[in-house]
């Protein structure tokens, strides 16, 4: 009787890894319960961009990538690029929460993950405290 609830619920999870959480996205490779398609990185693609090559020649200008599981939709052709993040901007605004940040930071913070005014003010005063410490001064013009 375990045994059958143990795989109902494994058949559950497979169904919702490999096609539930993937119905709405752009074709991708098939990914792996816990490392997503990181392991395409193990097979004789060196250098790194030609894995993408690789990608966008079986799948499109516009393909799913998978980041444990955290799908990364990649846009590779210019034209496409140049729709989706300068005329439709507002709908890509942002950066993907990864877990190990809300543990380790308890949340989006810093100059790299967050966004919006919180990056301003970050930005601002990181190059504010760098300026006093000499950044954009030339001091072997002045000695």
């Amino acid at each position: 009787m375990i045994f059958l609830i143990l795989a109902a619920l494994t058949l559950l999870y497979l169904f919702h890894l490999f096609y539930w959480k993937r119905r709405n996205l752009p074709p991708g490779p098939l990914p792996l319960p816990l490392l997503g398609t990181l392991y395409m990185f193990t097979e004789d693609c060196k250098p790194g961009y030609k894995l993408w090559e690789k990608l966008r020649s079986q799948y499109g200008p516009v393909y799913t990538f998978w980041m444990s599981s955290l799908p990364m939709v990649l846009v590779t052709d210019w034209k496409l690029i140049k729709q989706h993040f300068i005329k439709d901007g507002g709908n890509f605004v942002g950066r993907p929460e990864f877990p190990i940040n809300m543990e380790i930071r308890k949340g989006p913070y810093g100059i790299i993950d967050s966004y919006g005014n919180r990056w301003v003010q970050q930005r601002r005063y990181a190059i504010h405290i760098l300026r006093d410490f000499g950044l954009g001064k030339n001091l072997m013009e002045e000695k």
